[in-house]
């Protein structure tokens, strides 16, 4: 009877370890699969990051030629863009 429990005990080891082998694989391609996607979403990050920063540029740029107005700049008044500054406009 020793033996045959033995036996049973061995084949159960057996089943778990290749429960665990399979577990073990799975887990590597999952790692391997978010490590890419991790890459993917650093090189979209980095580029999104760029266009912002340009966007930011510009949109600074283009608010200091809005914000240029005889008030500020040697320019004469007749030399103020209308519609420049909505408040200035409101009666």
């Amino acid at each position: 009877m020793g033996g045959n429990y033995e036996k049973n005990l061995y084949n159960q080891l057996m089943e778990v370890m290749a429960r665990l082998d399979t577990v073990e694989r799975e887990s590597r391609h999952e790692i391997i699969r978010l490590n890419d996607e991790i890459s993917a979403l650093k090189k979209d990050n980095c580029h999104l990051r760029e266009e912002n920063q340009l966007l930011k540029d510009d949109n600074a740029r283009l608010r200091s030629i809005i914000n240029n107005d005889s008030s500020n700049t040697p320019l004469p008044p007749s030399a103020d863009q209308k519609g420049g500054n909505m408040s200035q406009n409101m009666p």
